[in-house]
């Protein structure tokens, strides 16, 4: 990524963003530039649920064999039979900055790998967010959930956004108790944009 540098004590503004795919250990074997992109928040407008950006890339990574891609379904999780379909069955792969752990430092330093969580849960919907159990940490916001269904095509449903703090704490499926929960915005915020932006 190349950047240029504002005043002093200011961030470093890129001026250009590169995408790599299949990134291991730092490196990755092709990269598209991001050539426009799309996002929920504007000034009078930022409701949790538009906490999403989308990226559109110079180079059609996905139709290449090595990568393929992944489409995006909106469900119903306000329905009970939804949440129950898919309970530890949803999966999400990103860039948290504590994989690869000490005991994995063949794939490099933490954040220079992709690391998945492959058996958690949707725990409730509201207002378009995903309220969720996946594995989590400061660098894996943006990250797809998604899930596998009887079409044995893997499909997006929401982008983690983050973690939502809570007034108490909660006992998750698994046992773990914690006082935050992650939140994803649901495919229904953002479809209509990534759509347009395919063309």
């Amino acid at each position: 990524m190349l950047t240029h540098r504002s005043p002093a004590n200011s961030i470093a503004i890129p001026d250009r963003l590169v995408f790599k795919p299949s990134l291991i250990r730092g490196t990755a074997l092709d990269e598209a530039t991001v050539v426009s992109y799309q996002q929920g928040w504007t000034a009078n407008q930022e409701a949790m649920s538009n906490d999403w950006a989308l990226l559109k890339i110079d180079s059609n990574l996905g139709d290449q064999t090595r990568y393929g891609h992944m489409g995006w379904r909106s469900l119903n999780f306000s329905n009970p039979d939804t949440l129950s379909a898919v309970k530890e069955k949803i999966k999400l792969g990103g860039y948290s900055g504590d994989f690869p752990t000490d005991r994995l430092t063949e794939f490099g330093i933490a954040g220079d790998t992709a690391g998945v969580d492959v058996s958690c849960s949707i725990l409730e919907a509201s207002q378009g967010m995903l309220f969720h159990d996946c594995d989590t940490n400061p660098g894996a916001s943006g990250s797809a959930i998604f899930a596998q269904f009887d079409d044995d095509n893997y499909y997006i449903l929401g982008l983690h956004a983050g973690g939502f703090p809570l007034n108490q704490t909660i006992r998750l499926p698994d046992g773990v108790a914690t006082d935050i929960v992650n939140r994803d915005v649901e495919v229904s915020q953002w479809a209509t944009q990534a759509t347009a932006m395919q063309r």
